[in-house]
């Protein structure tokens, strides 16, 4: 029984280490929620449907619904200082889910199995079109998706079939008070466009004010010689 018992206590502890606070959104009269869901620069257009019978379709903590879809903005692949709309979407993928990203600047699409290779794609592409390492390239798919959103984890969390995801934890929630305790990834440049605006910023200021000392010791050394 003690065995029993501790097993269960090493079940249920990841789950109430999660804790998670969400926002109300527009309801119809049916109860159900009124899209499209604007959170910020994201903007969540369609929950999809939960695929409970493929593993690969859920994490212990995330759930990949098919036909998801949402858009977020932020900078372009041509003009990262220009704001431009992606549109993100869980496609079926087989056995596994094909997460793709596409830009309305241009239509390019940006495809992966993985969630986070997909994202750290497309700050590849920002980083080269800007020619210096402006933002971290460490995919966080499920944070530009809206994936993890707390919002809308919790309707996620509340579509038919989650019950299913065999090896999903579930996650508890609490309703936020005046939106204390949201998360709002305002100051990361991987996910936000003012943030990226700010990045990109600081480092013309920084490569400007560098300049002068460079000539500065260079007019220095050529003294000294």
């Amino acid at each position: 029984d003690s065995l029993k018992s501790l097993s269960k206590g090493t079940r249920k502890s990841p789950a109430t280490k999660r804790k998670k606070v969400f926002q109300t959104i527009p309801l119809d009269i049916t109860g159900r929620p009124k899209f499209p869901i604007k959170l910020g620069d994201l903007t969540v257009h369609s929950l999809g449907e939960v695929v409970p019978d493929r593993p690969e379709y859920h994490t212990d903590d995330l759930i990949f619904p098919v036909g998801y879809c949402s858009t977020r903005t932020y900078g372009s692949l041509k003009e990262p200082e220009k704001q431009c709309v992606y549109t993100c979407t869980v496609m079926d993928g087989g056995q596994r889910p094909r997460f793709e990203i596409v830009a309305d600047s241009d239509l390019e699409v940006i495809g992966n199995y993985s969630l986070d290779e997909c994202h750290t794609q497309l700050l590849q592409k920002i980083n080269r079109c800007l020619g210096v390492e402006i933002v971290n390239t460490k995919g966080k798919g499920a944070d530009f998706f809206g994936l993890s959103h707390p919002t809308i984890h919790h309707l996620i969390q509340s579509c038919p079939g989650v019950r299913k995801c065999h090896g999903y934890v579930w996650t508890k929630f609490d309703l936020s008070r005046a939106n204390e305790g949201l998360t709002v990834p305002e100051l990361d440049a991987s996910l936000s466009y003012e943030a990226l605006l700010r990045s990109i910023s600081f480092s013309k200021s920084h490569i400007v004010k560098q300049e002068p000392d460079d000539t500065v010791t260079t007019f220095q050394n050529l003294l000294m010689n």
